[in-house]
């Protein structure tokens, strides 16, 4: 009957340190970590729905510079993007960025700024798709320095969407591709395309 009168599809049960049902409570993660962690799971699985919820919720417990919450804010601009509510996950991932950029974490402003890139390459935040290729050479150095592979990955997809979105654009014009010695040097477009 509460599933009906409240419009939901599913409720979901936390077992929260205190509650009474529970003997072992003390061997809990805290609270926000298991809402984290549910999140990811539900992202996992695709349910963009119930990942936003739990990661959200997770980050709304926690103070605006907490470490464990700066680290939410990448997961959730993710998750956002992938539903299409760009605009909303533009928002979160400066935020990252920002709330990052104070903690000193590097990985979290990184993937932050890579998820950021790649909305602005969609929805052509950048005068050229070139312009965007220096800050993801920074996340592809401090991924590097950092031993992420997942995180190296991710940033390496957005070198080629970059070219791919050029190459396009240069096959519908009738043109070719040309680049910088910056972006030759970078290992990302053959010498041989280098202009200048």
């Amino acid at each position: 009957e509460a599933l009906r009168l409240l419009g939901l599809d599913e409720v979901w049960w936390l077992v929260s340190p205190g509650n009474p049902l529970k003997a072992a409570t003390r061997d809990m993660a805290p609270y926000e970590a298991r809402l984290a962690s549910a999140g990811r799971r539900a992202f996992a699985r695709g349910d963009m729905p119930g990942a936003i919820g739990l990661l959200s919720r997770a980050a709304d417990l926690l103070p605006k510079r907490d470490p464990t919450r700066v680290q939410l804010l990448p997961e959730i601009g993710e998750v956002l993007t992938q539903t299409g509510a760009w605009r909303e996950a533009e928002l979160v991932l400066k935020e990252a960025i920002d709330a990052a950029r104070t903690l000193g974490d590097s990985r979290s402003e990184a993937l932050a700024v890579i998820r950021l890139t790649w909305l602005g390459l969609h929805t052509r935040r950048f005068a050229d798709n070139i312009d965007a290729l220096p800050e993801v050479a920074t996340a592809i150095s401090t991924f590097e320095e950092l031993g992420d592979d997942g995180g190296l990955a991710e940033a390496l997809t957005l070198t080629d969407e970059a070219f791919d979105i050029i190459e396009e654009l240069a096959g519908l014009l009738g043109g070719a591709v040309g680049c910088s010695r910056v972006v030759t040097s970078a290992g990302w477009r053959p010498h041989t395309d280098q202009v200048g």
